[in-house]
Parts: structure tokens; sequence; C-alpha cells
């Protein structure tokens, strides 16, 4: 695939569903996991110097708003399913990305063994990393969810 082609949702929700399923064969979180959340709750203030790349950035904070708005499991099931490439505003076009975020607000279930990784994330303090009321806000969403599966 060219780097500026573009995929369509269809594509990018195959491949989602697959990288769902991958994490709980081998119960484990995706790299990406990670950062996801490092994007999505703590966005560098990057100075930028070109129009374009400024328009990227707002692009990409105004997507990152829109994810921490989600509850916590179609959170979770977004940052295992979407690597921050598959979602960047320079690989996929607002309406692919409203069709993706619809699609992740319908999801109601998050398998055990993913909560089982996410418990371990948190209670070795992995995921306590970022500082900020949506990611606290998330944090008690995720608790409480976890606390729900046992």
């Amino acid at each position: 695939m060219k780097r500026c082609e573009r995929k369509d949702a269809s594509i990018l929700m195959s491949d989602g569903d697959d990288r769902v399923r991958k994490a709980v064969d081998v119960e484990d979180l995706p790299r990406h996991f990670e950062k996801n959340l490092e994007l999505i709750f703590a966005p560098g203030c990057r100075e930028a110097t070109s129009s374009s790349t400024r328009t990227k950035n707002r692009n990409t904070t105004r997507r990152c708003a829109e994810l921490r708005s989600l509850n916590a499991i179609s959170l979770v099931r977004w940052t295992v399913a979407y690597p921050p490439t598959t979602w960047a505003p320079s690989r996929t076009n607002d309406k692919t990305f409203q069709t993706l975020l619809h699609r992740i607000k319908k999801e109601l279930f998050l398998e055990s063994e993913v909560c089982d990784k996410l418990d371990y994330l948190r209670s070795s303090g992995r995921l306590g990393v970022y500082q900020s009321d949506e990611f606290a806000k998330f944090g008690t969403g995720l608790t409480s969810l976890l606390k729900c599966r046992r």
C-alpha cells in the first residue's frame, strides 16, 4: 500500500477486529495500545512551521477529543483495534474516522483476556502515567469495568 493511499472503512474495521482477536488469542495487548493512550490523553504541543502541519495537528487534537468522550469499553476496543497511523488525519478521512467511531460506540463487550491484561497494566502503574482529568475519568470507568468482570 502506498503511503498516501487511504483504506476503505470496511477494511479498517476488519483489520481492527483481527487485532482484537489476536489480543485475545495471545492474551496480550498490541504494542500500539500504549501509544494510542499517550496520543489520546497526552497530546503533545508541537510547534508547527507549515500550515499543513498545523492543520494535521489541529485535526488530530479534535479526533483525540472525540475519542476521550468514549466510554471505557469503546475506548479500550479502539486502542486495541486501531494503531495511531490508522486513524491519523493524513491516512484516514473524516468520513471514515466517523464510521469507525460510530461502529466502536456500539461495542458493549470486552473480552476477559483483554480485561486481565488491562488489570495488570493498571495495577503495575503503567496506565497511571497520563495526568489529566480525562484520563482519570477513563481510569475510573476502567476500574468499574474490571470490577464488574470478576
